[in-house]
């Protein structure tokens, strides 16, 4: 999982997209794989260099698209609107979530047709925390954990106030960030160990069964005619693939 917010401008985000494609082949030179996904707002550099060096999906903060649809809605009508809106990230399922979200742009098409087409457009990235286990997605929709250490990193360096070299202000944020790490492994787990493994277990025998339909799909009677005629083989006579049930390691963090 990665997070990251910024809110630059569009030239400064494709600026901004170039050098994540510079930067982060190194960090997964040093050991960045398995990225579930990556939480960001909507920054336009950043999600084209997600997409083309992590190729995981991408969640668009829902917090930050809530504000940005309010921005485009009268005062008296926010209210209506983000009521109408926060359900969505609040459903059992992800079909639950695509119905509300219709019915959402349906009541608003009319009256609001701006934040409307907002959704339609937004609706893949908006509700891609759907994919993990519910456990985990009240962690993985928005970038408040991230925004909220941020701000303890801030609040602590306001009270130092002057520093006197670099690597004094590097040790105290070090030691906030090992602190919240250590605070989220032991006494508030962020994502416990088993969930995730059950994540990666299930993924891995989604792929296995794409891959024998694939197998069923490309495959050929080796009984063609003499016209070299292929005639696809039944599933049924495809070799059985055993799923693996063992545990898999954790996600790439």
């Amino acid at each position: 999982m990665g997070d990251a917010v910024s809110s630059v401008s569009s030239a400064s985000g494709r600026r901004a997209g170039e050098a994540g494609r510079r930067r982060r082949p190194r960090s997964v030179g040093r050991g960045l794989s398995g990225v579930q996904l990556v939480v960001s707002d909507a920054h336009e550099g950043l999600n084209a260099a997600t997409g083309q060096v992590l190729s995981c999906p991408w969640q668009r903060c829902t917090v930050h698209f809530l504000c940005e649809a309010l921005g485009h809605c009268p005062k008296d009508a926010q209210g209506m609107v983000a009521a109408a809106i926060w359900p969505i990230f609040n459903a059992e399922s992800d079909e639950e979530a695509r119905r509300l979200l219709g019915e959402t742009v349906a009541r608003l098409e009319t009256p609001l047709p701006k934040v409307a087409q907002m959704l339609v457009e937004v609706e893949d990235d908006l509700l891609a925390f759907y994919a993990f286990p519910a456990s985990h997605r009240s962690k993985l929709r928005s970038t408040n954990p991230l925004e909220r250490v941020n701000r303890e990193i801030g609040r602590r360096t306001d009270v130092v106030g002057i520093f006197p070299n670099d690597r004094a202000l590097i040790r105290l944020a070090g030691a906030l960030l090992i602190e919240q790490n250590d605070d989220w492994l032991v006494t508030r787990r962020y994502l416990t160990e088993d969930s995730v493994a059950e994540l990666l277990t299930a993924r891995r025998r989604a792929r296995e069964r794409d891959s024998v339909k694939e197998g069923a799909a490309t495959r050929v009677d080796p009984r063609a005619d003499e016209r070299g005629t292929r005639t696809p083989l039944d599933a049924t006579q495809l070799p059985q693939t055993r799923m693996d049930t063992g545990k898999s390691g954790g996600a790439g963090i």
